[in-house]
């Protein structure tokens, strides 16, 4: 049987599974009709632009974390980085105005991933950093709750704790600079620390985390530069997980188990969860 995959489908559901990634909704559900409601609206007040989703401010603006709708308006900011598939094309990049704040962004690539040649690669070339027990079963636990490794069955969530290494930080330490490339993802062992974003020529904190939270994965499945900095507020610890590993990992893991999309030569994987 021959199915057809409408050519808006890839997007649509890419900007989703982002705003997904970034909000943790409480209540699925809830969240998908509120932010597919906006969609559909902006859709019908620009009907010049494509159905897909690239309305990524209607997330933190519209919908709450619960799925309900709320009157704030603060914006979104995605942690996400550049890479070797290059930048894209400038002819494509509408501007955004006040006019239009909900104006189509340009387009995100996931990063090309092929699983076959991964496959090639032997076990026993996966990096492991030593931890004690303790540490272990912290990183276990913490990593079990984030929801881009609920997909992950025991045997790859023992991977993934496997190849994160600790990273210490001081007061004021910038851990992700705006404008970086992307190197690491990044798991809150303990410490506080801010996002912050330029506005009006400004350094402002718009959201921040506290001894739990993690940081940086869209930057290692997106291809954009880094849109806000992570600045350390006190002595902390993080765990970091390379680029290479987490692609070597998660995305692997997500190719098994999941449903693929493959749209103009760029893949974008949908974990096959009940929470995604």
């Amino acid at each position: 049987m021959n199915l057809h995959i409408p050519s808006d489908l890839g997007p649509l559901l890419q900007d989703f599974t982002v705003a997904v990634l970034t909000h943790s909704p409480h209540n699925l559900v809830d969240f998908a009709v509120e932010y597919f409601k906006k969609v559909q609206t902006d859709a019908k007040a620009s009907p010049g632009e494509t159905a897909a989703c690239n309305y990524l401010p209607l997330c933190a603006s519209q919908v709450s974390s619960n799925g309900s709708a709320t009157k704030s308006k603060v914006p979104m900011y995605i942690i996400v980085d550049d890479d070797e598939a290059g930048e894209p094309d400038p002819a494509q990049v509408k501007p955004k105005t006040n006019k239009n704040k909900f104006a189509r962004r340009s387009s995100v690539s996931a990063e090309r991933y092929d699983p076959e040649a991964d496959d090639a690669a032997e076990d026993g070339q996966e990096v492991v950093h030593p931890k004690s027990p303790e540490q272990r079963a912290r990183l276990s636990q913490a990593v079990a709750s984030i929801l881009l490794f609920k997909s992950l069955d025991d045997a790859q969530l023992g991977r993934v704790v496997d190849a994160m290494f600790e990273r210490r930080v001081s007061p004021n330490e910038m851990v992700i600079r705006r404008g970086d490339d992307g190197d690491n993802f990044y798991v809150i062992d303990r410490g506080r620390y801010g996002v912050m974003v330029s506005q009006d020529g400004q350094d402002k904190r718009v959201h921040q985390f506290e001894n739990v939270g993690s940081f940086g994965e869209l930057a290692l499945l997106y291809n954009m530069p880094r849109s806000a900095s992570i600045v350390a507020e006190t002595e902390g610890v993080l765990w970091a997980m390379d680029r290479a590993s987490f692609r070597r990992i998660v995305q692997r893991a997500a190719f098994k188990v999941g449903p693929q999309i493959s749209l103009k030569g760029s893949l974008f994987v949908c974990c096959n969860t009940s929470t995604v």
